[in-house]
């Protein structure tokens, strides 16, 4: 990731939220990360079904800077992972996500 460019918008989204344009800066620091995870993936020639076609990223996270904790119900004690409890969690954006990814598709091929 371009490190300039990213503590630039990352710092103006938490200014940003607080005049109430954090949705757009968050959006904008959320396209940064991914088209340097694409290019990425490209330099090292993965295939286009490995690369990512969106991301989302948990953004209430605890003093500490984690998002899974034991108290959201998403670790165990013992710090592992709950899948099912996940899955419940983030049922709604994965769901959305994927209906973007799959309209944007659709528009693609209806392009062509």
């Amino acid at each position: 990731v371009d490190g300039d460019r990213w503590i630039s918008l990352w710092s103006t989204a938490i200014v940003g939220s607080l005049s109430g344009r954090r949705r757009s800066l968050d959006l904008q620091v959320k396209q940064v990360i991914l088209d340097d995870m694409l290019a990425t993936g490209r330099a090292l020639k993965l295939r286009s079904f490995e690369l990512p076609k969106d991301i989302a990223f948990e953004t209430e996270v605890n003093e500490m800077g984690q998002g899974f904790t034991i108290e959201k119900d998403t670790l165990t004690p013992t710090l592992k992972m709950r899948r099912p409890q996940l899955e419940r969690h983030y049922q709604a954006e994965l769901s959305a996500m994927y209906a973007r990814i799959r309209s944007q598709e659709a528009a693609e091929a209806r392009a062509v």
